[in-house]
């Protein structure tokens, strides 16, 4: 009895935020065309010689292999990549252009997800970037959206030769999602002006991370309650 109890307040619990259904990950994708959990570029663009990875966090380059979904348990917080990203201004002219990161999912439980961006890696001293994006609940036409200049400083401080470390981080506020609800998002970097030779690197980042920020409702909280009295008298019982 106390397990079958156990066993149904735990099934009634929030799920895990993790668990997305029908994802799609694409560089330049705007169409959100690329199913799946990853999606990679690699070749010129705006004049400059440009690689990079778009990935659900759980399955980026070096982590786990995706299934056939159309479910994904990806890691929790949901963050979004925009990863192993490097440009380099091939151009004696210069170069200025956009790395722009794309993603779509079906959400598959209520949430009210704190939505933030993150970058960090390296450019080019004296560099001015841009970063930030997007994020749209279709089926409810509610978004949020941001971004934020970066002044990269004009002198060397740590990383590769002639680079300058980056890293900055703000908040884009709260999304109301419903379980079947299709989730947009962009991730956008920016680079008005980047000279002959001049370089971007961010190995692990650009990111946007979605954390659930609900509170469980009241029922919720007295269900949790009972589970840990279940233990509780299970445990006294036993000893």
């Amino acid at each position: 009895m106390r397990t079958s109890l156990l066993l149904l307040v735990l099934s009634a619990l929030p799920a895990m935020a993790g668990l997305i259904s029908n994802p799609t990950a694409g560089i330049f994708d705007s169409a959100y065309t690329n199913a799946g959990v990853t999606g990679s570029f690699s070749g010129q663009a705006f004049n400059a010689s440009f690689s990079a990875t778009a990935c659900f966090d759980g399955f980026c380059p070096g982590q786990a292999v995706p299934g056939a979904g159309p479910d994904y348990d990806v890691s929790d917080p949901l963050t979004m990549k925009l990863t192993g990203f490097q440009t380099v201004c091939a151009s004696g002219f210069g170069c200025q252009g956009l790395a722009d990161a794309y993603f779509s999912f079906v959400a598959t439980q209520n949430a009210q997800y704190g939505a933030s961006f993150a970058t960090d890696g390296y450019a080019s001293p004296g560099l001015y970037l841009n970063f930030g994006g997007l994020l749209v609940n279709q089926n409810t036409s509610t978004s949020l959206s941001g971004n934020q200049t970066l002044a990269v400083p004009p002198v060397s401080i740590v990383g590769p030769v002639q680079m300058v470390e980056i890293n900055d981080s703000f908040s884009l506020g709260t999304l109301n999602v419903s379980a079947g609800d299709r989730i947009l998002a962009r991730v956008s970097l920016i680079f008005p002006a980047m000279g002959p030779g001049e370089s971007i690197i961010l190995p692990d980042s650009l990111t946007l991370t979605l954390a659930d920020t609900a509170v469980p409702e009241p029922a919720t909280w007295g269900l949790m309650a009972a589970a840990l009295a279940v233990l509780v008298i299970g445990r006294t019982r036993l000893s």
